[in-house]
C-alpha cells in the first residue's frame, strides 16, 4: 500500500487523441497513480514538441534515441530532432 506522499509523486500522462484513456486504462485498475489526459495535436512537429518539453520540464522523458537526431536520410534537417536542453535527461531502454 502506498502512502498518500508516495501516491503524490505518481502519475500517467495520457496523450493518445484518438482513444479513450479510461477505456485503455481499464483493465489496469485500481490504479495507485494520478492520470492526466492531454490530447496532442498529431498535426503538431518537432519544434512544437520541443517547446511543449522546455515548458512542463519533465523530470524523466523516455524517447527513442532516434527523436535527438536528424533522420539519417537528411543529417542537416536538424529541425527534424527535439532540440535537448541540459534538464532534460534521456534515457535509452531500446538498446537494454
Amino acid at each position: 500500500m502506498l502512502s498518500s506522499a508516495e501516491k503524490l509523486f505518481r502519475a500517467l500522462l495520457s496523450a493518445e487523441p484518438n482513444f479513450s484513456h479510461i477505456d485503455a486504462l481499464a483493465p489496469f485498475q485500481p490504479m495507485a497513480a494520478r492520470v492526466f489526459h492531454f490530447p496532442i495535436d498529431t498535426r503538431s512537429n518537432h519544434q512544437a514538441a520541443s517547446h511543449l518539453l522546455n515548458s512542463i520540464r519533465p523530470r524523466k522523458l523516455v524517447v527513442p534515441p532516434s527523436y535527438t537526431r536528424p533522420p539519417t536520410a537528411a543529417p542537416h534537417r536538424t529541425d527534424l530532432k527535439l532540440k535537448t536542453v541540459s534538464w532534460q535527461k534521456f534515457r535509452n531502454v531500446w538498446s537494454s
